[in-house]
């Protein structure tokens, strides 16, 4: 399985860069996986990003709740080409366990 997945750290923030075209195939994934996190406060907490899905090569980006007990799903799911602009995407973390939060995209073409 091949994938490009870059990660830089900035003085802002981070940014994560996962390629989609040439020489990318069907089924190829590249996938970052946080460590496992304290239970929210109650109410839960919002995660906030941006990102850009531009072009006929794009795939699907997902960003998932794990729950420590191995219950997960998904709170932000986008598939192919979106806008050739960054766009804001958000994802509710309510849960009442310790979880861990994993981005991952998918060549599907």
């Amino acid at each position: 399985m091949r994938f490009t997945l870059i990660f830089f750290f900035t003085n802002s923030g981070y940014f994560l860069y996962m390629e989609s075209s040439t020489p990318r195939q069907a089924g190829d994934n590249a996938k970052l996986v946080s460590p496992w996190l304290s239970k929210p406060p109650s109410g839960g907490q919002c995660l906030k990003f941006y990102y850009s899905m531009n072009g006929n090569t794009m795939g699907s980006l997902t960003v998932k709740l794990e729950q420590s007990g191995g219950t997960s799903w998904y709170i932000f799911y986008k598939s192919g080409h979106q806008s050739d602009r960054w766009l804001k995407g958000m994802g509710n973390i309510n849960t009442n366990t310790k979880y861990r939060v994993i981005v991952a995209d998918m060549y599907l073409i």
